[in-house]
């Protein structure tokens, strides 16, 4: 007996910041020293080829079955060439290896393809092998290739942001900051997709991180998205990076400041979640990935606040209040750091407010969570 079923594909929205985001107030006064060195990741490619990425074993066609990889491939050649009907008669493949396999490695993969919004498939009851697979296109060829045009006006844009000869580091740091500083954070029209980002400027969690995927692979840089939970929040996605062959993860949806405390402040961009280990990610994210094999991401070397200089333990805090006068200094609009323990915190804000003179009240939120305040100015 064949039977018909249709998949939409789910929908993502993020609906709040982890962890508890404080405001307050602390009298400061200001002081100058310096601080902090950059180590150097290394320099890469300037573009990703697609066999380079399908290789990396984080990438979702590496961890499929050769079975599951040829049709990830006539999926891939159906999408290229506008083709809604792929016929898989005679790949015995099962519903189960389609819905949780082929189908979420091909998706994550691709975000480039932005013109495909659903699948369906028609399979035989008794054994559910799947016969055949269409596909749901939202937009003919004609639109596609004119949001393909300003998509690539748009990446061009973000690529010449970044300084000749950067490093990998510096590359993800500044699409990260690009896509905070460009995006509202609204559930809108595509915004399952890259378009909302680079063409409409208003996604939820999909695009950004879609978005980011697709950008990074366009600068050399491996980068996936992941699907997972928010904890107590719901489905949520962000990104897997990986920088001198160490994974990373990246939340730049949380990283958006009018997401993290309901403000538009396009003046600040936050990176509590940028280049984040699975033990940081775990404390308000569960992963939830169909496949297989998900990194587990223990180095440290290129989280934002280690390269920035801007991580603090006991013997270090007192660095905090040069930090922040640096930053005031600078004419920086604002100042974040990271603690080895969130107790901390009051004493380096107090060592700020000690350390220096004559100045007014500075605003300043505290992630207790992740262990980061940031100093708004």
């Amino acid at each position: 007996m064949k039977t018909f079923l249709k998949i939409v594909i789910g929908a993502l929205a993020a609906v709040v910041v982890g962890g508890a985001v404080l405001f307050g107030v602390i009298w400061m006064v200001r002081g100058f020293s310096g601080f902090g060195t950059q180590m150097a990741s290394e320099p890469v490619a300037d573009q990703l080829t697609e066999e380079e990425y399908l290789k990396d074993p984080q990438s979702g066609y590496a961890r499929l079955s050769d079975k599951e990889k040829k049709i990830y491939a006539m999926f891939k050649k159906a999408a290229d060439d506008y083709n809604p009907h792929v016929s898989l008669s005679g790949l015995d493949l099962s519903r189960s290896e389609m819905d949780n396999r082929v189908w979420p490695a091909f998706f994550k993969d691709n975000p480039d393809i932005f013109w495909i919004s659903a699948y369906s498939y028609e399979y035989d009851g008794g054994t559910d092998i799947i016969e055949s697979v269409q596909f749901v296109y939202t937009r003919d060829k004609d639109q596609r290739d004119r949001e393909q045009a300003a998509i690539d006006g748009r990446v061009a844009e973000i690529k010449a942001m970044i300084p000749e000869g950067a490093d990998t580091y510096t590359k993800v740091k500044t699409v990260h900051d690009a896509i905070v500083t460009s995006t509202h954070y609204e559930v809108s029209p595509d915004d399952q997709n890259i378009v909302s980002v680079l063409v409409n400027g208003k996604s939820v969690c999909a695009g950004y991180s879609k978005t980011m995927a697709y950008i990074l692979k366009d600068l050399g840089v491996f980068c996936a998205t992941v699907d997972g939970t928010a904890v107590g929040r719901g489905p949520h996605e962000w990104n897997l990076v990986k920088i001198d062959d160490a994974y990373y993860y990246i939340d730049v949806t949380w990283d958006d400041p009018e997401f993290a405390d309901g403000t538009v402040n396009k003046d600040h961009i936050e990176h509590t979640y940028l280049n984040i280990t699975t033990e940081e990610l775990s404390k308000n994210h569960v992963i939830e990935e169909t496949l297989p094999g998900i990194a587990e991401c223990t180095a440290v070397r290129d989280n934002y606040f280690i390269r920035e200089g801007k991580y603090f333990d006991a013997n270090t805090v007192g660095g905090f209040s040069s930090g922040v006068d640096q930053a005031y200094v600078s004419g920086a609009g604002s100042y974040e750091a990271k603690f080895s323990d969130p107790a901390l915190i009051p004493m380096a804000l107090e060592s700020a407010v000690n350390g220096v003179v004559g100045y007014s009240s500075l605003r300043y939120i505290t992630n207790e969570e992740m262990g980061v305040v940031t100093v708004l100015f």
